[in-house]
């Protein structure tokens, strides 16, 4: 059993390196619209504000390629060692210059392959790394974030509507909320019948980290309280990576509190 968890991580591993190399390439244009306002934001604190700075929160690092646990076998006894292959920071390198970012993410073994690669993202500094889940941020003091960036991330999270509550609380008044998440397709085809059999029977989820396919997120995001409320839906097919067709559908936009 051990043994066919090992060769269904180095198989996961190497797919979703390819895949987080293809998506990001397939959103690239995508991600330089959404996040290029941030250019012209000034911050809502008034030190940071005076130092021409601003701070962004992201939720769920996206790092342009895999980072798993591998089990390594010493001594008779099985052992959890870190395997990663950290190329970037997939969002990072759009945020401008004068970003001060705090990064949240659940998997602990992230924060130091991330710190390895800091030369990578010196265009800005990185403040903090939180090992948390969305919808608990409770190392972040409420109205105290001018950006909150989350890409990928409601279509795993345990508790949607907390995540998008914690959102809320971290953000300064007048603070802004960029989302890009892959949604459930909006019309009765065949696609989406294939998407919510794989999300009901739980096997999407188990292989891909608890991950939906039938999720709406235009829905939960709108009934969580924003201000300015903005969005449009796209759609991304790459025919290097199949299965990113059965998440085609995205919704991206920004809202603010």
């Amino acid at each position: 059993m051990k043994n066919f968890k090992n060769v269904k991580r180095k198989l996961f591993s190497k797919f979703l390196t390819k895949f987080e190399q293809s998506y990001g390439l397939a959103m690239k244009i995508h991600k330089e619209a959404l996040f290029a306002p941030l250019d012209k934001l000034e911050s809502l604190d008034w030190k940071l504000r005076n130092e021409g700075l601003i701070r962004v929160l992201e939720i769920g690092v996206r790092t342009g390629s895999s980072c798993v646990i591998a089990e390594w076998w010493w001594g008779g006894g099985a052992v959890s060692k870190p395997s990663c292959s950290l190329l970037y920071g997939e969002n990072l390198k759009y945020y401008p210059r004068n970003s001060r970012v705090t990064l949240v993410d659940k998997n602990v073994y992230l924060q130091s392959y991330f710190e390895a690669n800091s030369s990578r993202i010196s265009h800005l500094k990185v403040e903090r790394f939180i090992v948390s889940h969305g919808d608990d941020l409770r190392g972040v003091p409420s109205n105290s974030v001018d950006v909150v960036v989350a890409t990928l991330v409601l279509c795993s999270a345990a508790n949607v509507g907390a995540v998008l509550r914690e959102i809320r609380r971290v953000l300064a008044p007048g603070g802004k909320y960029y989302f890009m998440e892959h949604v459930h397709e909006r019309s009765p085809t065949f696609l989406r019948t294939i998407q919510l059999l794989l999300s009901a029977s739980g096997l999407w989820p188990a292989v891909f980290d608890g991950c939906h396919l039938d999720r709406d997120a235009a829905r939960s995001i709108e009934r969580a309280s924003f201000k300015d409320l903005s969005y449009k839906y796209v759609s991304v097919e790459d025919s290097r990576v199949p299965l990113l067709n059965l998440m085609k559908s995205h919704l991206i936009g920004s809202a603010t509190k």
